[in-house]
């Protein structure tokens, strides 16, 4: 009989036999996720499908960044406040076993000769052949998934997409204290007054609701609520194995394909906190297929614009709707550009065809969230919309970015240090406007209330992220035109170079603070693409500094591994950080490969 070489990590864990198949009849059971991401300790290395989207091969260094997608996924747990001491220096010797997950790079030697999108000849020889090993273990899946989720893990299927079970008042009302007190620190799209009076009215009808016209897109933004809060829930699973929380996807899904009147804007609203839950789950290729839909209902809506056609009267009903729909649009137009960078596709949302204004700072009818009594570093009357209104603000900057310095066209050298310059005083003055306890190191008192710090990390974590993409391109440049880039702009170069390389390792050292106090959200789904594109600059600046003393790069080598190393925790919950890491470990063994040399 036949026997498998390797059996998947859902039939090693349970310890029974498995096809070796992808997916395996286990697996299609149990409704998970069919990996093969475990070391393989004995007998010759099978080969297994990894990833689920090939990477797309090309002689600039950039495509590596911006073709593969990730996403987080993590337990929550509330951070602490003292700051773990740093880890010690980059040992050199012990570097190869520094990241014991992921799987050994294929052979180089063995590598055909190919062409990358250019034509450009990749052999063997060629500087970027690592990225053609990449390229080979991360070829697409054979499976039969669907078309529109494109190779993402299937959701699991029930006969009956709504829970079974109506929740009870105790735990809907513990799951909607869990979503506005932690899950969403920037995303609150929704009024949570308003939504608390439709969470009475869900439970007073039995879910059937008071107005029909708007019923299923009310139910669907509940049911996402709760999906999305149950993420953060230290519970124990159910008895059957079932995860509530796709249950409440599910049934939130089967609401809005109930939807027979005109789209409205709570419609929009549960379509956006599906494609968040989609992200938190490394479902980066489906929300990106509902996002589409999404973005196209909301201009449907007219929700890119300030003018409404038939306002109603003014009122503090009509006062609060008109704040709800400028929060969902520019949550949207965040999402759009987040989609943009992590699957290099073109955006949906362009900035000559928007007049919307950013939403209210304060709450118009007060949002009860209780801020005083506990920091007393935050200045009286501040309000939770803050951070959003600054994240949304900084997003429109990224959008400037994206347009003039990463355009289709390519740009030269002398414009690229102009727009990095004038992008860069941009950056310093949004984080200058920052309140000080939600900067880092900015020696202010760090908040107390979860919410806050939860704020704190997200605007600081996508600043970082933003002085990364602004100067990136000057650190390729070495790669053509040599560090001084030529024209009389070495002074600027280097100093966009010196820039990006310190917003990496900014966002290494806080995600390093993340693991040791197990603060990595899930919720929160741009933390692991910006720990890869943050490794990613390090490792290639490694790469290029590789003939010179290892006091150039050994702290950006040491940052670099150590959070590869910590990605490799999310490989088994996280196909796409199992891609991340797979495209990190080959640039880690380039650079070992040229510093041994």
């Amino acid at each position: 009989r036949l026997r498998a070489s390797r059996a998947c990590d859902h039939c090693k864990k349970r310890k029974i036999r498995c096809t070796g198949t992808k997916p395996c009849p286990h697996c299609i059971r149990d409704h998970t996720s069919c990996i093969f991401a475990a070391p393989h300790k004995r007998g010759r290395k099978p080969r297994a499908d990894v990833a689920t989207t090939p990477i797309s091969l090309s002689n600039d260094q950039n495509t590596i960044e911006e073709t593969v997608e990730t996403h987080p996924g993590s337990e929550a747990r509330e951070p602490q406040t003292d700051l773990p001491s740093s880890p010690g220096p980059f040992d050199l010797a012990g570097a190869n076993t520094r990241v014991s997950a992921a799987r050994e790079p294929a052979s180089r030697a063995s590598l055909e000769a190919i062409n990358d999108l250019e034509g450009h000849y990749v052999g063997p020889a060629s500087g970027v052949s690592f990225l053609a090993c990449v390229r080979k273990r991360l070829r697409s899946s054979e499976g039969s998934e669907s078309a529109f989720t494109f190779g993402d893990a299937p959701l699991p299927e029930y006969d009956d997409p709504t829970p079974s079970v109506m929740l009870s008042v105790e735990e809907s009302t513990v799951l909607f204290r869990r979503f506005f007190e932690f899950t969403v620190p920037i995303d609150r799209i929704v009024h949570q007054p308003m939504v608390e009076e439709w969470l009475r009215e869900f439970h007073e009808t039995m879910g059937s609701m008071r107005q029909a016209v708007d019923a299923p897109a009310r139910r669907a933004v509940l049911w996402m609520i709760f999906a999305m809060a149950q993420e953060h829930l230290n519970q124990a699973p159910l008895s059957n194995g079932e995860d509530r929380s796709i249950r409440f996807f599910l049934a939130a899904d089967y609401q809005l394909a109930r939807e027979r009147a005109t789209v409205s804007l709570a419609s929009v609203q549960a379509r956006l906190y599906q494609c968040f839950w989609l992200l938190a789950r490394s479902r980066v290729n489906h929300c990106w297929s509902l996002f589409g839909t999404t973005a196209r209902l909301a201009l449907a809506l007219g929700l890119h614009r300030k003018r409404i056609i038939n306002p109603p009267a003014d009122s503090p009903a009509s006062r609060i709707t008109l704040d709800c729909r400028r929060r969902t649009f520019w949550t949207a137009y965040c999402l759009d550009i987040h989609l943009c960078l992590t699957l290099g596709r073109p955006r949906i949302f362009h900035d000559e065809d928007i007049d919307q204004e950013l939403p209210a700072e304060h709450s118009l009818v007060e949002e009860p969230v209780d801020l005083q009594p506990t920091v007393p570093t935050v200045p009286t009357g501040y309000s939770v919309m803050i951070a959003p209104v600054l994240y949304y603000r900084l997003h429109r900057i990224l959008g400037l970015i994206l347009r003039h310095l990463y355009a289709i066209r390519p740009i030269s050298l002398a414009d690229q240090c102009r727009l990095a310059k004038e992008f860069s005083d941009r950056l310093s003055q949004w984080r200058h406007d920052l309140p000080g306890f939600l900067q880092l190191h900015s020696g202010s008192a760090p908040p107390q209330l979860p919410i806050l710090q939860r704020q704190r990390d997200v605007l600081n974590l996508t600043y970082w992220h933003a002085v990364i993409l602004t100067n990136r391109p000057l650190l390729l440049t070495n790669f053509v035109t040599g560090r001084d880039g030529g024209g009389g702009g070495g002074v600027v170069v280097n100093d966009g170079i010196s820039k990006c390389l310190q917003a990496a390792l900014c966002i290494a050292d806080r995600i390093y603070y993340m693991f040791q106090t197990s603060a990595m959200y899930r919720s929160f789904w741009a933390t692991c693409y910006y720990a890869f594109t943050a490794a990613t600059v390090l490792f290639v600046h490694t790469i290029q500094q590789a003939p010179a003393p290892v006091e150039v790069y050994y702290q950006h080598l040491n940052a670099a591994t150590r959070c590869c190393e910590q990605l490799t925790r999310f490989v088994h919950d996280s196909p796409l950080v199992a891609q991340y890491v797979a495209v990190l470990e080959e640039l880690r063994q380039e650079g070992l490969r040229l510093i041994e040399r």
